[in-house]
């Protein structure tokens, strides 16, 4: 580091006067810490001089002292003792501390969540002309938290923010156009905003119009723009695009799928506290892709998101806990977090926690509260949910029996590629069930199934290439099917093929084969050939 004679003169003044008590020189001698000019740049001394500057009294180093405990900036992360200097600065008029103290106050950190608090101090920062105050307060304004709702003002302090070039203020209204918000869904307008905001060097409008981008919501779909986008947004350290572009690279798209990359991306948004990272990385670490395979490591990380509410984070640590991967099974624990997430909507954990009613794992099984999460989870696309929540309709299980439902659900989850709602739908066409009968239609969705490794469609798959039935007669296609299905232990093919074997005809007569067939069936339970091999003495 090059120092000037200059700086090093003027650090070696200024610390003579800081030691002496004066106040004015504490936080100067901090400043010159920071920036390290006249010395060797050093965060902690930084903090502790802002800190005597602040015991002292000055305003804008009680100040900093707060920002430095909320960001651990030479110190330790303390959000209570953050508040606490934030409070001392805020009620001497700071607007600044105001500001910093509303979101306290709003996040719940460091102190417990109040709005009314929030409000109250995000008012007193922008009636003093604070920028951010005056974001945030018109924020309070439109959502009605810690107010009487007034989207009306609300909209009007945002628009006069984002016109005057507030970066924050045109991202927020980029946003509302974009979703609809409140406002009528206009991506011309939303796309306006987002890129006003990245000329005043938002990081946020990157991330969002990358977003878009992707999505190909207002814009034609290019991953190429995506990624230039949310690359741009991560080079500013931005924990929201570095999760973004990791995705990019997890999945493959507009880039050579990359699991490493990705997952050093996910762990530089980790290091900022990034919940979405936390939960990505940990899906890494769980699968073994681009790291190597730590169950705990994962459980680790869901955890640290799960405490931030994050509803992915809690379904795929209720995963772990459901069958004991990285941690120890915990059913009660596992319900407990499906039922956190399914209450945010999650559809992975509705259905999860529709199961375990459904099952009665850890809950005492209640079929109608089973069909309610099956139902929330169903509304919003989840293929094994419609599948589940069909034969509940189909048998009258804690809703009334409706086979037009049935099948209509059935029918959702098979063009989702749902095996076993195809192999029901086949059933269903098979038998003539909530439909009019159809062999056909039913060979269809068997072979769907079956050729996704649905036992029981391979097996049924296997009688009607061996009966005729909706198909022309092979018998070699049949022992095909039977063998996929007695691959999977599945007993009543063991039993099929020990008569095809034991019959002959089509397929080569094989006595020995045969026998082997239908003593495996028999050892797996299967009822006709413990019969048959009863009634020929062959046991």
């Amino acid at each position: 580091m090059n120092m000037g004679y200059s700086d090093i003169k003027r650090f070696k003044s200024t610390k003579i006067l800081a030691k002496s008590g004066f106040s004015f020189a504490q936080k100067e001698l901090a400043l010159l810490y920071l920036e390290g000019k006249g010395v060797k740049k050093n965060d902690s001394k930084a903090a502790l001089w802002f800190r005597k500057a602040a015991e002292k009294g000055d305003l804008e180093s009680i100040f900093i002292t707060g920002l430095i405990y909320q960001i651990g900036a030479g110190v330790e992360v303390n959000a209570e003792e953050s508040v606490k200097w934030y409070i001392i600065a805020a009620e001497r008029g700071y607007a600044e501390a105001q500001d910093s103290l509303g979101q306290m106050y709003e996040h719940g950190e460091g102190i417990e969540k109040n709005y009314n608090e929030a409000f109250k101090w995000y008012e007193s920062s922008a009636n003093q002309g604070n920028i951010k105050g005056q974001y945030n307060l018109g924020r309070m304004y439109i959502n009605g938290t810690g107010t009487l709702k007034d989207v009306g003002k609300g909209i009007e302090i945002i628009t006069a923010l984002a016109e005057e070039g507030d970066a924050d203020a045109q991202n927020y209204l980029g946003v509302m156009y974009d979703a609809g918000i409140i406002v009528d869904q206009d991506y011309d307008t939303a796309l306006e905003w987002f890129k006003l905001a990245i000329n005043n060097k938002s990081v946020l409008a990157m991330n969002n119009l990358g977003i878009m981008y992707l999505d190909g919501t207002g814009v034609e779909k290019d991953y190429q723009e995506a990624i230039k986008w949310f690359t741009l947004a991560a080079e500013e350290e931005y924990e929201d695009a570095q999760c973004s572009l990791g995705l990019m690279y997890e999945n493959g798209w507009g880039v050579p799928q990359n699991y490493e990359e990705a997952a050093r991306l996910y762990e530089l948004a980790v290091e900022q506290g990034s919940t979405e990272g936390q939960n990505n990385l940990g899906v890494l670490y769980d699968n073994g892709t681009g790291v190597e395979m730590n169950e705990e490591k994962a459980v680790e990380l869901f955890a640290l998101a799960a405490e931030k509410e994050y509803e992915l984070a809690e379904y795929n640590l209720g995963v772990m806990y459901e069958y004991g991967r990285g941690v120890e099974m915990n059913l009660e624990e596992a319900a407990r977090l499906y039922e956190l997430a399914a209450e945010k909507g999650d559809d992975d954990a509705q259905f999860s926690l529709g199961t375990m009613y459904d099952e009665g794992k850890s809950v005492e099984q209640d079929s109608k509260e089973a069909v309610k999460w099956y139902t929330l989870s169903a509304g919003q696309g989840n293929a094994s949910a419609q599948g589940n929540l069909g034969l509940m309709y189909l048998f009258g299980t804690g809703v009334k029996k409706d086979l037009k439902e049935a099948i209509r659900l059935f029918r959702l989850a098979s063009e989702q590629g749902e095996e076993n709602a195809q192999y029901n739908l086949g059933c269903a066409y098979d038998e003539g069930v909530g439909v009019r009968r159809d062999q056909k239609e039913a060979i269809k969705w068997y072979t769907l199934s079956a050729e996704q490794g649905n036992v029981d469609a391979q097996n049924n798959l296997g009688i009607a290439y061996l009966s005729g039935e909706g198909v022309k007669r092979n018998p070699k296609e049949a022992e095909k099917w039977f063998k996929l299905a007695a691959e999977q232990n599945s007993s009543d093919a063991f039993y099929s093929l020990g008569i095809i074997y034991l019959e002959g005809g089509d397929i080569p007569q094989d006595l020995d084969e045969a026998l082997k067939m239908l003593l495996t069936a028999a050892e797996l339970g299967n009822e006709l050939a413990i019969e048959f091999l009863k009634d020929n003495d062959l046991t």
